[in-house]
Formats: C-alpha cells, structure tokens, sequence
C-alpha cells in the first residue's frame, strides 16, 4: 500500500512538473521571444519566415535565405576583405577569408560588380580598370562570364578602352546582355548596348546626354530603362523605346498640395526591376530637399503601361533618418519585394552602410514598415559579412542584389 501512494505522489510530482514547462514554454523557448528574439533560432531551420532561395549581392556573396548563411563566389578578388569562400570544420565558423591571393593580379583601382543568370549557375561581371594604362595608353575595362560555384572564366571576357557603367545584366533567357558606356572623355554621352553571349553586338545606341540610365529586361526581352527623369519601354531585344513614365507630367508627385503631407517628388532612384510576369515594374523616387539630412526615397510599383502607380512602403516618422530605402528585387515568384532600408539606425551609422533586409509583400499599398511582421512584411536574418554562427538582422546592403530561387 506504502508503495502504490509512493507510485501516486511521484505520478503527481511529474505532472505539475510537466505543466510548468509548457507554461514556461517548453524548456525556456519562449525566454528568446520575451527578449525580442535576441538568440537566432537553429541555423537547421527556417528562420525567414519559410522563404526559400538565394540572394546573388553585386560585390559576390551569396545568401542561403532559410539559414541566412553566407558565403562568397571564388575566382575574384573582390576586395580586401574577402577573396573566396572556404569551408571550415570549426564548429565556431561557417567561413573563413583569405585577404591576398598571389595568383591573382589586382592593383587598387580594379573593382568588381557581379550579376546573375537567371537560367544557369553562371554570373556577368564587371570589371573597372581590367587593365591599368600608362603614360597615353587609357584604362580599360572588361565584361566576364564567370561560374557561380567554381568562379572559372567562361569564354572569352569583352576588353573596351571605354568607361563601362557598372549594372551589366543577362536578358531572362540568359542569351544575351546589356550594358551601357561612356568613353573617355569625362562629359561623353551615353551608349546603350545589346551584346549576345559571344560578346557580338546585336544592337546599341547613343544617347544624347552623359546619364546613368539604369535599366531591366522582362521576361519577354523588352527592357526598360531610366532616362532624363522617365522611364523608357522597349519591344523584346530593342532599343527603340516609348515614354511610360515622366515626372513633367506628374504634377501630383511633383508639386503636391500643400496639406496632403507628402514630400514632392525630385527624381528617379534608380534600380529599377521588372516583376517576374512582366506585368509591373518597381522602383525607387527621391523626395523632398536632396541636400538635407531629410532627403528621402521610397519604393513605387506601376503596370508595365504606367497605370496604377503606388507607393509600397514607407517607415514610421521617427526622427530625421527615415524612408532611407536602398536597393530591391522581385522574389521569383513575383509574391514579395526585397528591399534595404535603415531608419532603424541612427547617427553616424546611418552614413556606414547599416540597413535591415525586408521581405515585403508586392501587393502592398503604402504601409508602415515594421520589424514585427505585421502586415505580413517580413524581416531577413543573415549573417552576410560575419563569419560566426550567430545569424544577425542587420544586412549591409551593398549596391544591389538579385533573389535567385
């Protein structure tokens, strides 16, 4: 008998223990999100809202978006922080870096500016100054292909003694790119050129003004491109575009009443990106006084015609750094906009580059960014540039990304 109540009390015991944990949610779990999430939740699983697929960044790193581990394209010397990728049996790193490389020739004014191929493991890159002139001899600059995984050269690269603008990009079949130039002469108009994988021309043109004309190719080979303040649509692997899109013709953005509380439009950001259907097109305006700390862009999304133009987000007036938008990308299924922003850090740090990484929701009609998740935005953890296990939400943005699937 003195057994079986023994039996009962240790059943008893067990049974309030087991209660206090789930109260406490299982083994400490919830202790993370009572902190905000300080900890980052096992690299083993999902830890961006289940989103799949790669991020390509333009300066070579490549973003496991599940694990948000990064890791580096070998083969080029990007820059004195991280030559290549190595993997590392120390459980406390998921890299290491190499900062010189005597097989390799760089001198300081090289740099490099990689982007992807949609349909193939395989990367255009820029290259500034592949070759440093002397005395009369002008420097020159080269297009590569390069394999993403093992940063071999494939063919031939293209040698130009002309300036050529970095933002080279394969058309979506990944049979073709573009590029522009400048030759040089510091106040040379800008060219526009359409090359096949061969590095052979198809097709170019001379603008009739030195721009930067960023530009993007739908899914149908049309393009569309920025120029003197509009936006420019192309037919499929031409250059002979229509004005979808000009600030002189938009009052309302440009010169906004005065009680609507929205800064007037000044100017195209740039970076601007072709949905994945080809239907919309996304992209970045400045607004407000350029030269103060003020200044501001946000994001915008039209149709492919120009209809239906909206801003997508904007973030909480909190002090003088907000609306610093960066660089963005469609998700390959068209359902999110990848996007930078930092007016989570303030002070100098702003100035050093520090943003967070959004994933947000491409049907969105200018809502409130958020770190919280509501609206169904979603914020990206990596541990780009830091090379330990801890996963971090803090994203330097570089000057541009791709989302790979």
């Amino acid at each position: 008998m003195s057994n079986l109540k023994s039996f009962k009390m240790k059943l008893f015991f067990l049974f309030i223990l087991s209660m206090m944990v789930n109260a406490c949610g299982g083994g400490g779990g919830s202790s993370d999100d009572e902190r905000g999430g300080v900890n980052p939740p096992p690299v083993s699983g999902n830890i961006n809202g289940g989103l799949t697929g790669r991020i390509f960044m333009n300066n070579g790193w490549i973003i496991d978006i599940p694990t948000g581990r990064s890791k580096r394209i070998p083969g080029v010397y990007w820059d004195d922080y991280c030559y290549e990728y190595n993997p590392t049996e120390d459980p406390g790193h998921d890299f290491l870096c190499t900062t010189s490389n005597p097989e390799i020739e760089r001198n300081s004014y090289t740099s490099y500016y990689g982007t992807p191929n949609l349909t193939d493991e395989e990367y255009l890159l820029t290259v500034s100054t592949c070759k440093y002139g002397r005395g009369t001899i002008p420097d020159s600059d080269c297009l590569e292909i390069r394999n993403i995984e093992t940063g071999a050269l494939i063919g031939n690269r293209l040698v130009r003694d002309e300036i050529i603008n970095f933002g080279a990009k394969y058309s979506r079949d990944g049979q073709y790119y573009a590029f522009t130039h400048n030759d040089i002469h510091a106040y040379s108009n800008t060219s526009f050129v359409i090359n096949n994988k061969n590095h052979e021309k198809i097709t170019s043109i001379t603008m009739q003004k030195k721009d930067s004309m960023p530009f993007d190719w739908g899914p149908s080979g049309e393009i569309v491109l920025t120029y003197d303040g509009a936006i420019y649509l192309t037919p499929p692997y031409s250059l002979d575009g229509v004005n979808i899109f000009d600030l002189t013709d938009r009052p309302e953005l440009t010169s906004p009443a005065p009680d609507s509380g929205q800064d007037p439009v000044v100017g195209i950001a740039g970076n601007l990106r072709i949905s994945p259907d080809g239907s919309k097109i996304a992209f970045r305006l400045n607004e407000g006084d350029q030269s103060l700390h003020s200044a501001s862009n946000t994001p915008w999304i039209m149709n492919i015609d120009g209809t239906d133009l909206h801003r997508l987000a904007h973030t909480p007036e909190s002090g003088s750094f907000n609306n610093l938008f960066g660089p963005l990308a469609w998700s390959p299924d068209g359902e999110y906009i990848l996007i930078t922003e930092g007016y989570h850090v303030t002070g100098t740090n702003v100035s050093g580059g520090s943003d967070f990484l959004y994933a947000i929701p491409s049907d969105s009609r200018d809502i409130e960014l958020n770190k919280e998740g509501n609206d169904g935005i979603i914020l990206i953890r990596t541990n780009y540039k830091v090379d330990n296990q801890e996963v971090l939400d803090i994203f330097y943005g570089g000057s541009g990304f791709w989302w790979l699937p």
